[in-house]
Formats: C-alpha cells, sequence, structure tokens
C-alpha cells in the first residue's frame, strides 16, 4: 500500500491533494489593477502629438493619430480592423439619422410655433445641424504643393 501523505515534490500528495501547510498560492492574490479616470484618458486622448504623414510633419490629438492607424490598418487587410470600422460606420449612420428625425420633428413644431422654443432648444438644435454636416479632414495624406514635371 502506497502512503497518501507521501510528497510529489510540489507540496500535494499522491492523490495530488495540497498537504497540509502548503498553500496553492504561495505569492498571494496578485494587485488588483486600479481603473483608469475617464477624465484622465479624455485629457491624453486630447493631447496633442506631431505624427509625419507622407513626409511632412503635423499636428494631431492622439485620438486623431490612434483613427488614422485604424484607418490603415484596416485598409491594409486587417479583417479585425475592417470588421470594427464597419460596426462603427453603421452607429454612427443610426446615430445621424435618429438625431435628423429629432431634429426635422423640432422643425415641424417650430414652423407650428415658433414662440413655443426655448433659446437653449435653439442651441442645441444649432448643434445638432452642425454635427450633420459633413466635416472636411484635418488629415492630409499628400504633400501640398505643386508637382515636379520630369
Amino acid at each position: 500500500m502506497t502512503d497518501e501523505r507521501s510528497d510529489r515534490g510540489d507540496g500535494r500528495d499522491a492523490k495530488g491533494r495540497w498537504t497540509k501547510d502548503t498553500s496553492g498560492n504561495p505569492s498571494g492574490r496578485p494587485p488588483d489593477v486600479p481603473d483608469l479616470n475617464m477624465a484622465d484618458v479624455y485629457n491624453f486622448s486630447q493631447f496633442p502629438a506631431e505624427i509625419a504623414i507622407g513626409g511632412e510633419k503635423q499636428l494631431m490629438t492622439r485620438q486623431e493619430i490612434v483613427l488614422l492607424k485604424l484607418f490603415e490598418s484596416a485598409l491594409k487587410g486587417r479583417i479585425t480592423a475592417q470588421k470594427y470600422l464597419i460596426e462603427k460606420f453603421e452607429e454612427a449612420e443610426m446615430t445621424q439619422g435618429y438625431i435628423r428625425m429629432s431634429l426635422d420633428r423640432w422643425i415641424e413644431r417650430m414652423d407650428d410655433d415658433p414662440s413655443s422654443i426655448s433659446t437653449d432648444i435653439w442651441d442645441v438644435m444649432r448643434m445638432a445641424i452642425e454635427s450633420l454636416e459633413p466635416r472636411r479632414s484635418k488629415i492630409r495624406t499628400r504633400r501640398g504643393g505643386k508637382r515636379k514635371r520630369k
């Protein structure tokens, strides 16, 4: 008969159970990673940084740089980046559609009785209209200027 208390060398007995006074986790529980403060994340994302595009240095926010790299990786064929961007494009279209529908309802109300709309609502509507207008990208992918002719 074998002795059930014989040690296998790792602190367990012959049946694989921990022997008395032996811990299965000698290092203890690892420390928790602290949560990120979202204000810090936002401030970091809005901090400007220089990036070279087409041989020309440009000043952009870190968020814009990460987005640019994401687009570049999707265009190079990375499927996960493509799927992620397609999902985000669809979400943006849905959000924009909802904003446009809500804005149209408010415009109808204004046509009926313009005095019933407060100045705060006018400000929100102005911001909504501005958000629906297509924006021109700040990113230049090619150097400006004239091309040299041969």
